[in-house]
């Protein structure tokens, strides 16, 4: 899953989890085996540990209070509060940990993002490991790196977008057909996006998909073509578990939203004070992506619900529209920023 890291104006620097998981099909993990780490194909002086889980996590010292606050997001439900699950492996590791006085976190310190020499916006990053049966194995990701001491001015507003059913016109078909050659997108949504892109918009795009398909799906959503024109690059935030409780939560559950509010509000998070309205406006073709934005605060106005036949449903507004007029009317409803 694709990290953001943010640097604050007074210096300070944030980062998103780092979900990176390593499947058994791919090692028999042992205990403690080293997680290598290298940004822009160059080694850093960083390295991750692996749980007999096959989730990384980094060795720290001490767990600061930024870290502790992301790592107990929780969302208020009628029923009970959901924490961030993920966590609970890192705090079973920290609970069973006694010879080692270091905790285990998703989080890296500050003292280890400055190690890793970010470029302002994408930079690549590879996660490798040696095992005695499987060899080198790697996991590749983007991170993005923004900046207020290099922009001290810019304004940050993020477009959110849903990929199965949003982008493309359903969530099983739109996964299939691409693969055979067959178009299964929306008319003129990467046209939309772009434009959005162009008015300096940050876009993210939004899974469900399980974490072990996170390079198929950057290949798949960077070679969708739609009038000679690629999507823009941006975070992909997917479901950090596994496919099978991928599954579960999203359709026996129903619950998959819920992640979304989680991974959202841990991105809301990092700006801490500076700018608690970062969500602009959600694009996505479920009702409970419209309970998603709202909990996030994005106005009623700039949620759009999409259905299969590719009418847009804008909530606040009671006419409906498609891409193609959200396209011409593009700079008055997403003003440039």
């Amino acid at each position: 899953m694709d990290i953001i890291i943010l640097e604050l104006p007074n210096g300070t620097l944030h980062s998103s989890s780092f979900h990176v998981r390593f499947s058994s099909k791919q090692v028999i993990i042992s205990e403690n085996v080293e997680v290598l780490i290298y940004i822009n194909n160059k080694k850093k002086d960083i390295k991750m540990k692996l749980a007999k889980t096959g989730d990384a996590y980094f060795s720290l010292d001490k767990i600061d209070k930024y870290i502790l606050d992301q790592s107990n997001i929780k969302i208020e439900n009628e029923k009970k509060d959901d924490f961030y699950y993920i966590n609970m492996n890192i705090e079973k590791n920290n609970k069973n940990n006694k010879s080692n006085k270091k905790l285990c976190s998703l989080f890296p310190s500050e003292e280890q993002i400055k190690k890793m020499e970010l470029k302002e916006g994408l930079n690549k990053i590879c996660f490798v490991i040696n095992t005695y049966l499987g060899g080198i194995q790697t996991l590749k990701s983007d991170i993005y790196f923004w900046s207020y001491k290099n922009n001290p001015n810019e304004k940050f507003k993020f477009i959110l977008f849903d990929i199965d059913g949003t982008i493309t016109k359903s969530d099983i078909l739109g996964v299939i057909l691409p693969r055979i050659g067959i178009n299964w997108y929306h008319d003129n949504v990467i046209e939309l996006i772009n434009k959005l892109y162009n008015n300096n918009y940050k876009i993210i795009y939004l899974t469900a998909r399980a974490i072990f398909q996170s390079e198929s799906t950057h290949n798949f959503l960077y070679s969708l073509i739609q009038n000679n024109k690629t999507l823009p690059k941006g975070p992909i935030i997917m479901d950090p578990d596994g496919a099978f409780s991928s599954f579960k939560k999203g359709i026996i559950q129903k619950q998959q939203y819920l992640i979304k509010i989680l991974s959202l509000m841990e991105i809301k998070n990092l700006w801490e004070g500076y700018n608690n309205d970062i969500y602009f406006a959600g694009f996505g073709n479920k009702e409970t992506d419209a309970i998603a934005y709202r909990y996030l605060g994005i106005d009623l106005n700039n949620i759009f619900i999409i259905n299969p036949f590719s009418k847009i449903k804008q909530l606040g507004i009671k006419e409906k529209t498609n891409y193609d007029e959200l396209c011409k009317k593009c700079d008055s409803i997403f003003p440039k920023i």
